[in-house]
């Protein structure tokens, strides 16, 4: 599944500029939450996504471009049910720290790093669904 980010023209008319300007939302997964917030301390507005069945994938905003640098800041086996994210200065130190909601412990699913939950998808019964 795609992500989107929507520009408005300023007379209520939007336009999908992902792929432009975030090409790595294509394809991404099932996006649940994103956040804006200065991640790299540069003074200017990056992404954080989460979603089903996906690491929280960073994308730094380099000249109005986001570029996918999940990998650079540790986060490329963050592997989830991730469903919110938040951005909050918890530490009050100055620089952005997130919340991120993942399927809890209070399930009765049972996943680790060893025995990861698996998701098989098909059209098992040729329902056409």
């Amino acid at each position: 599944m795609n992500g989107y980010i929507l520009e408005n023209d300023g007379k209520g008319k939007f336009t999908n500029v992902a792929e432009r300007i975030a090409p790595g939302l294509k394809n991404l997964g099932m996006i649940t939450d994103a956040s804006w917030a200065d991640v790299d301390g540069d003074k200017d507005m990056d992404l954080v996504v989460v979603g089903e069945w996906m690491p929280i994938v960073v994308f730094i905003n380099e000249k109005g471009k986001f570029i996918d640098r999940t990998t650079p800041w540790g986060l490329s086996k963050s592997n989830g049910w991730w469903n919110a994210i938040r951005p909050v200065d918890i530490d009050h130190d100055g620089d952005m720290d997130f919340i991120a909601g993942n399927h809890g412990l209070n399930s009765r699913f049972r996943a680790s790093v060893e025995k990861p939950a698996s998701m098989y998808v098909s059209d098992f019964d040729r329902m056409g669904q």
